[in-house]
């Protein structure tokens, strides 16, 4: 629910939960990196970074540039620092090349020349068809922290009070997010559920339940992170040149 909420307001009911995600190629590694350091290894398999702030909230959180305290974002000045620093070695590595086209960097992990590849969970159906079992998901990898976090948000429905069809909007919405239509998006989509007494089904699905790991130390704003997603996006910009 914290994913719809403005000013202590909801205003949505959420489906289902959405999140990047860090997907690798089995065929080319067998297990993920843990660190932000190991992606950064001369002769490391070559892959893509997105430059947006959305991707890239997750390397500012590896190194915890920033906490949220009641719907602010706070950043720590000193991580930063180590942050940015990583954010330059990235842009010189020869393996690592900065796409800030998702379609060619989706392109370029499905035939293999980009070992990860970070986006939504909603690609997930999409890739594992095209890939099969070539397809895995990781853990983000860490700096100085913990966990290394993504900004999870919900894809939302929304409703219109002053509509004459009011009553049976939310009719329709207490079907769509019961636990059978729920545990039917799952098994259909792959996509990871709002409501959480679904969130049984995922054990059968170990993609599924790694990501639904990734979004419980996930990064939630109830307000609208927009300004400070524009400041990371300049920082970035700056770097990735």
């Amino acid at each position: 629910q914290a994913t719809v909420t403005f000013n202590n307001e909801p205003y949505g009911i959420p489906m289902s939960l959405v999140s990047n995600v860090f997907y690798y190629n089995t065929d080319i590694v067998p297990d993920a990196p843990l660190t932000t350091d190991e992606l950064l290894v001369e002769g490391s398999p070559p892959f893509v970074l997105s430059r947006s702030a959305d991707d890239m909230l997750w390397t500012l959180t590896a190194y915890n540039g920033i906490t949220v305290n009641n719907d602010v974002i706070v950043p720590d000045m000193e991580a930063l620092t180590s942050w940015l620093k990583w954010l330059t070695f990235a842009d010189n590595a020869e393996h690592i090349d900065i796409i800030s086209n998702n379609f060619l960097r989706q392109n370029r992990f499905i035939d293999g020349e980009s070992v990860y590849y970070i986006d939504s969970n909603l690609d997930l159906s999409e890739l594992s068809n095209a890939m099969g079992d070539s397809l895995s998901v990781a853990l983000f990898p860490t700096g100085t922290s913990q966990f290394a976090s993504p900004l999870v948000t919900s894809n939302t429905l929304f409703i219109n009070r002053n509509s004459e069809n009011a009553d049976t909007s939310i009719q329709l919405i207490n079907i769509l997010t019961a636990v059978d239509e729920q545990e039917t998006m799952v098994e259909t989509l792959r996509w990871i559920p709002a409501n959480i007494t679904a969130n049984e089904i995922l054990s059968n699905d170990p993609l599924l339940k790694t990501i639904a790991g990734i979004m419980q130390n996930g990064i939630v704003i109830n307000n609208n992170p927009d300004d400070f997603l524009a400041t990371v996006s300049q920082t970035i910009d700056s770097v990735f040149r």
